[in-house]
């Protein structure tokens, strides 16, 4: 499936631009998608910190008090369509199990 493709205008510092540049020649990589991939891998190592983050103070603060989906899910009758909840989780966010992000057209 081919994707959209839109233009926009970057400021940074011609130095930067020009080790990027030179970067990307030297090892046959195109400049636009260099950059494209870099501010893609970016977002989600932002998302993957902000994930791990709420899964810590999860642990940190409320673990104890909680119970286990999957034997919740069997305690009141429903078989989880999943082995886990964590993948039934990872299903739903987008998420491979393995922590990375699915992309379009894959399946976590």
């Amino acid at each position: 499936m081919k994707t959209k493709t839109s233009s926009f205008t970057v400021k940074m510092d011609t130095l930067i631009k020009t080790e990027i540049k030179d970067y990307c020649d030297k090892e046959g990589y195109v400049f636009s998608k260099f950059i494209e991939n870099a501010a893609k891998h970016k977002l989600e190592e932002i998302q993957r910190n902000e994930d791990l983050l709420i899964y810590a103070k999860y642990m940190a603060n409320e673990k104890g008090t909680g119970i286990d989906f999957d034997a919740f899910m069997e305690s009141v009758g429903v078989k989880p369509e999943h082995k886990t909840a964590r993948e039934q989780l990872c299903a739903v966010r987008g998420v491979s199990k393995k922590g990375g992000f699915v992309r379009h057209g894959q399946t976590a």
